[in-house]
């Protein structure tokens, strides 16, 4: 991580001197032009385009189109929560878990820790047994640092409950996700077979999927009676070498509960009653605390691979911490629109309703969101940490396959966002001439694919690393 951070600022904070050669308004002129092109794309006439591009070393800007228009900005909306997590939070700010026992139950309460694997629950197990404890009546988990709404509004459900759209919770397990592994059976027309991960009483799985000649599967996830089951319909090729699906679950704070009791039954510890949910006394102490990564990694892996999860779990604990228990939707975005306002957004560049983006109602400007970056330059406490968090073209994150093996690989880091017919791309690169730019392209309401939508914005971005 110190590595990746040097380059970042060795990369960005080092500008070479300006090259001697034709005046720049005739550069810009050249650039506007040959940019206007590009956007004469006919598979862009339907849709909605807004641009600003703006050198940094004095803020001039360079380009607009549309650029104080609002714009549902996806995952590029990881900018805002990043920065404001950062400042506000501080890049060493650790998520928690307490685990509390009163000589016969064994409590477990989750302070919004985004990042806690089974992993985890093995090293707290291990924590558990070196204070002696041998045998557990009942686990209670307390969920209550969050409030109950486990999903934002203007999110879009599918039948499918992907991975993407996870349930937000104060106590929450492996992104409160399952993966099931299907492969075909030997012989065609048998049930296919599967591996379910993590393995637990939770989830269930109905297996009407068949081995065949083609590959049909679809994994649906269903909630019957309270108990989470996975079901599996199609078919799968029988030459087929398998398929992982994730699928989010419904209560996560329960499976965190549930799959913690068969955690500490593999490591000896007996658990004789029942799991119940419930609000903890504030007369309990805790035994043992278990602290996640610091927030610097966690903003990391948010932004190179675009972790709604994260986001929205970051969102709710900025609400908890920094007003009062529970953290919501409602305060974590109070405390967004306050930073925003803060670096000098005007309450008509956005309107925002969660961290992930996964909203359709969240909107800023593709001039607002430039504001946010400068404001990344800006403050030397946060500066390196963001930077490198941010994917970097042809190398990594959501950025790995664009630009790759051209020259314009390395030369930026920025922050995809797509939804159905919305694409953002916003971010910093460094010129051909040593000027380090900022750019936000957001394009939305097109009618063909993301793909051909990418290659437009790479094109945009190389002519900024080429002509300016």
């Amino acid at each position: 991580m110190r590595r990746a951070i040097i380059l970042v600022i060795f990369l960005f904070l080092s500008h070479s001197s300006r090259l001697v050669g034709a005046p720049t308004s005739i550069i810009n002129a050249v650039f506007q032009k040959k940019l206007n092109q590009i956007l004469q794309d006919p598979v862009l006439k339907p849709a909605t385009i807004g641009i600003e591009i703006v050198e940094t070393k004095d803020k001039k800007v360079l380009y607009s189109k549309n650029a104080g228009k609002l714009f549902v900005p996806a995952s590029g909306a990881k900018i805002i929560i990043s920065l404001a997590a950062l400042s506000l939070l501080k890049p060493e700010y650790q998520f928690k878990t307490e685990i509390f026992f009163d000589s016969r139950n064994l409590y477990i309460k989750g302070y919004g820790d985004p990042s806690l694997q089974t992993k985890d629950l093995q090293e707290i197990a291990d924590k558990i047994i070196e204070k002696g404890i041998k045998k557990i009546e009942n686990i209670i988990c307390d969920d209550s640092y969050f409030d109950s709404q486990e999903i934002g509004e203007g999110w879009v459900e599918e039948p499918e409950a992907f991975g993407f759209n996870a349930r937000i919770s104060a106590l929450s397990l492996n992104n409160n996700c399952v993966r099931i592994f299907i492969k075909p059976a030997e012989k065609s027309g048998k049930e296919v077979k599967f591996i379910l991960y993590p393995k637990t009483n939770f989830v269930g799985v109905i297996n009407d999927a068949r081995t065949g000649y083609k590959d049909s599967l679809r994994v649906e996830r269903k909630l019957i009676s309270s108990r989470n089951y996975l079901v599996l319909k199609g078919e799968i090729s029988k030459e087929s070498s398998g398929k992982t699906f994730v699928r989010h679950i419904e209560n996560p704070a329960l499976h965190t509960a549930i799959a913690f009791k068969k955690v500490l039954e593999t490591r000896g510890i007996k658990v004789k009653g029942k799991i119940s949910k419930r609000e903890l006394s504030d007369s309990l102490k805790p035994i043992y605390t278990h602290y996640s990564r610091p927030l610097v990694h966690l903003i990391y892996e948010m932004n190179k691979e675009s972790i709604n999860f994260y986001a929205d779990q970051i969102l709710k604990t900025l609400g908890a911490e920094l007003l009062e228990p529970p953290g919501s939707f409602e305060k974590g975005g109070l405390k967004l629109q306050e930073f925003l306002k803060g670096i000098g957004l005007g309450e008509n560049e956005f309107r925002i309703y969660d961290g992930s983006g996964l909203s359709r109602y969240d909107l800023i400007s593709p001039q607002g969101i430039v504001k946010v970056l400068l404001y990344g330059l800006s403050d030397p406490e946060i500066r390196p940490e963001f930077l490198s968090s941010l994917p970097t073209a042809g190398i990594d994150g959501t950025l790995e396959r664009r630009l790759r093996g051209s020259s314009s690989a390395r030369k930026v880091r920025a922050k995809t966002g797509t939804m159905r017919s919305i694409s953002s791309l916003s971010g910093y690169t460094l010129t051909e001439k040593g000027n380090l730019i900022i750019f936000s392209i957001m394009m939305n309401n097109y009618t063909t694919s993301a793909s051909l939508i990418r290659k437009i914005q790479d094109n945009i971005v190389e002519l900024i690393i080429t002509e300016l």
